[in-house]
């Protein structure tokens, strides 16, 4: 039940993140909103499984984005192996640990979406000031929606419990 609640939240940012931020002029240069879910899902999780499921995301991302094909399934694959090896050295419910890790995971997106446009010559726009205004909202944004991911999940594995334990009485009786 835990994929069905992670993909629900994946779709539902896709939408506002492809529907309704393009039309914000202050939020058009917004960082990448699925970097909520991966961050989430790398805090929770360690097994392989996780990574293939990023990927699929990063697939999923790169289909829908227009940029080179396998940018966020690197990106969010690097975000993953970062968070692993961050977990081992710091507490990873620390607000601390999870405002880096915002910084650090805006920043390896970026650095992923624009190396291509780097590494061709062709000066395509001056990236400090987007880079700037990204990492300041992923400080505002991402550490309260990942704890707010973090409590909806919760509520949602105990509404899944107690529906199956009635569904289980439904049957006894």
């Amino acid at each position: 039940m835990n994929i069905l609640f992670f993909a629900f939240v994946y779709f539902f940012l896709v939408i506002i993140q492809t529907c309704i931020l393009p039309y914000i002029s202050c939020l058009f240069f917004c960082f990448d909103l699925q970097l909520i879910p991966v961050i989430l899902v790398s805090i929770q999780y360690q097994h392989y499984a996780v990574c293939i499921c990023v990927a699929f995301v990063g697939l999923l991302m790169d289909s829908l984005s227009g940029c080179a094909f396998f940018t966020h399934i690197f990106a969010y694959i690097w975000i993953y192996v970062m968070i692993q090896f961050l977990k081992r050295v710091v507490f990873s419910k620390n607000f601390f640990f999870i405002f880096v890790v915002a910084i650090l995971s805006v920043g390896i997106e970026f650095g992923m979406v624009l190396f291509p446009a780097l590494i061709s010559k062709e000066q395509v726009f001056d990236g400090s000031f987007v880079y700037a205004r990204q990492v300041i909202m992923a400080m505002m944004i991402v550490p309260p929606m990942v704890w707010a991911l973090d409590s909806l999940r919760k509520h949602w594995l105990a509404f899944v419990k107690s529906m199956q334990e009635k569904w289980i009485q439904i049957y006894r009786d």
